[in-house]
Order: structure tokens, then sequence, then C-alpha cells
């Protein structure tokens, strides 16, 4: 029969063994994409997206930033 510590040591590295195998794997994902965005040229504008009109929700969202009332 093993020891009791032996059998202790076995779990403890039967339970870390998936543990290290996931950040293994997010690592390399994590390795992969950073890859792929330094790979981007410099010639590539980022997305620009078209300004907001001064409708009632943005004077709204303005106003409660600056803390007063919309005025129109």
């Amino acid at each position: 029969m093993p020891s009791p510590r032996l059998v202790l040591l076995q779990r403890s590295v039967a339970n870390h063994v998936p543990s290290a195998v996931a950040g293994a794997l997010v690592y390399v994902a994590y390795r992969i994409v950073r890859k792929m965005v330094e790979d981007v040229p410099n010639t590539v504008d980022p997305l620009l997206l078209p300004p907001l009109k001064y409708d009632r929700e943005t004077l709204r969202r303005q106003s409660a930033a600056m803390g007063v009332d919309p005025q129109r």
C-alpha cells in the first residue's frame, strides 16, 4: 500500500495539471493574437465611426457630464 504522503502528492499534481494545461493554451492564444496584430501594416486606418449628431440624447449626455440641465 502506498504511503499517505505519496497519495496526497499524486492528488495534488493531478489537480494542478489541468490548470497548467489551460494556462498554457491561454498563453498560446494570446501570443497568436498578438502576432496577428503586429503583422497588420501601419498603412491600415482604424475604423472611424461617423460623428454623433447633436440630437436630444447627445445633448442630455453632454449636459449630464457637465452637471447642468440641457437648454435648447
